[in-house]
């Protein structure tokens, strides 16, 4: 049975899921990832889940960096998964989707904090850190829808 050549859905679902674009914003979600982690490998002291102590330097940070160094994984964090899950659910138009459903998870863990239904500390910083990712690609899908 001869081979048939891929229809043009086939073939652009293929483009855009290994595409050069998808793979940009995969590596680009991977990197801020890694931003986040350092914040914890370098800034963070101690009680980190999952990373050992002896990977955690714990260095020291004038009082306004600390407040942008806590809530840095945050921002990471929604920015990373957004990016690496628009890379996977097939680019770029799917970056505002991605990035409100993982804004939305990080602000439900959040008031799962202030309740004390989990573990950790509320802070209102990390609920705009969260939401900032989100905000930016909301304006950048609306800014390209008009283009």
């Amino acid at each position: 049975m001869p081979l048939r050549p891929l229809g043009n859905t086939a073939r652009s679902a293929a483009t855009s899921l290994f595409g050069p674009s998808s793979i940009r914003l995969f590596l680009a979600g991977f990197c801020a990832l890694c931003a986040g982690t350092s914040v914890y490998v370098f800034v963070r002291q101690g009680g980190v889940l999952l990373l050992p102590a002896e990977w955690q330097f714990g260095l020291a940070v004038p009082y306004g960096l600390a407040v942008v160094f806590g809530s840095l994984p945050t921002f990471c964090h929604v920015l990373a998964f957004s990016l690496m899950s628009a890379a996977v659910a097939g680019g770029r138009h799917r970056l505002c989707t991605a990035a409100i459903v993982w804004c939305l998870i990080n602000l439900v863990f959040e008031a799962g904090q202030r309740t004390d239904a989990l573990s950790g500390t509320f802070d209102v910083n990390d609920c705009v850190a969260a939401a900032v990712p989100a905000a930016l690609f909301l304006a950048y899908g609306k800014g390209k829808s008009h283009e």
